[in-house]
């Protein structure tokens, strides 16, 4: 069904998503301070991001 180029095109947006969410959340990680507590997380959220999205 799928040739060996749409799979390659697939895994890159994939793994381009991932890149990309993970730069995000570490420029939104030390951009202020908030009571959000969840914020805290959001470096180890961009680390995997950008591994995983590197890795695909």
């Amino acid at each position: 069904m799928y040739t060996d180029n749409a799979y390659v095109f697939l895994f890159f947006i994939y793994g381009l998503a991932f890149f990309i969410m993970g730069v995000a959340s570490l420029l939104q990680s030390n951009r202020y301070k908030s009571k959000f507590p969840l914020q805290a997380a959001l470096p180890y959220l961009g680390g995997f991001g950008i591994i995983h999205g590197t890795t695909e």
